[in-house]
């Protein structure tokens, strides 16, 4: 009776190890059949843009047909969709890739404070394929920080009393979201200079020394970042 079982815990004990052993198996090959590369962390301050590159596989596929990529928010909410008739909680949360391609790249204009948070991807096949994942394995940490970057003025020619030059002022950023607002002031005035990228004036030997701010308001957010410089004015005496 003993032996008998003995016999049928070892019968026992290898179906348990077998099952491990399947189930441990399925588990490795799982991730081969979803995967998502797309940082882990991303950081931009206040009122600017960022592009977060996102690519993935879905059933070992990276093609697929009318299908429809998500972000979601870690309350299930959608902050954006590939899908323009599907409701989302975030107007400034694009997605700009295809995922039919296997590209879930997002992009973030007027990035807010409140946005910082954890985000995921989620993909949904069409109804042949029957496909619905969530890439809860691979969020996002988004973190909006306030706003020290400046603009960047640049001119062309050479300021010299009585030629002509363009001032150039570039926002901050690496991609585009909603336009901001560029003012320029000039310490010898005491109204605005102009209110546009570029500035066009012919410097007089008063303009030496003379400091020009290019003030950028980011409207949507309400925040103002600024850069000054300090003429060189040259005087050419007549050969």
């Amino acid at each position: 009776m003993r032996l008998e079982s003995f016999g049928r815990s070892k019968v026992h004990y290898a179906i348990i190890i077998l099952s491990q052993l399947w189930m441990c198996s399925w588990c490795q090959s799982f991730p081969e059949r979803y995967s998502i590369q797309v940082e882990s962390s991303v950081t931009v301050q206040e009122g600017l843009c960022v592009i977060i590159p996102c690519s993935f596989t879905a059933e070992r596929r990276t093609t697929f047909t009318n299908s429809t990529g998500y972000w979601k928010s870690d309350f299930e909410t959608n902050v954006a969709s590939s899908d323009p008739s599907v409701p989302i909680v975030k107007e400034n949360f694009h997605v700009i890739g295809n995922p039919d391609h296997g590209d879930c790249t997002l992009k973030v204009t007027d990035a807010r404070k409140q946005d910082t948070g954890t985000y995921f991807f989620r993909f949904v096949g069409n109804e042949e394929t029957g496909i619905m994942y969530n890439f809860l394995s691979h969020k996002i940490t988004f973190l909006v920080t306030d706003l020290t970057q400046k603009p960047e003025i640049t001119f062309s020619g050479h300021l010299k009393v009585g030629e002509g030059v363009t001032l150039t002022c570039t926002p901050p950023g690496d991609c585009d979201g909603t336009d901001p607002t560029i003012t320029w002031w000039k310490d010898n005035m005491a109204k605005a200079w102009g209110k546009s990228s570029s500035i066009r004036f012919s410097p007089s030997l008063s303009d030496h020394k003379t400091s020009i701010t290019c003030e950028v308001n980011y409207p949507a957010v309400r925040v103002t970042t600024q850069k000054t410089i300090v003429l060189d004015v040259q005087c050419e005496y007549g050969a």
